[in-house]
């Protein structure tokens, strides 16, 4: 496993530890799941980004929310 070092102000150590005892999680487990959240994010879109430049298919909104709710 790698070890990063980061530096930041104080202000921004308090919000991140404030943010990490709200949801029960050391600074450490905090940070590092909100890091893999936010490279899977950045993942998610990238390969929304590649469908929709190869596909010319196209769906309803009515199709979408069937989909999504259905």
């Amino acid at each position: 496993m790698a070890t990063l070092t980061v530096r930041i102000d104080n202000k921004l150590h308090d919000e991140v530890e404030q943010s990490a005892d709200f949801n029960g999680l050391s600074i450490a487990d905090y940070i590092r799941e909100t890091l893999s959240e936010r490279v899977q994010d950045e993942q998610d879109y990238k390969e929304v980004v590649k469908t929709i430049q190869t596909t010319t298919e196209t769906v309803s909104r009515e199709e979408v929310i069937k989909q999504v709710f259905g």
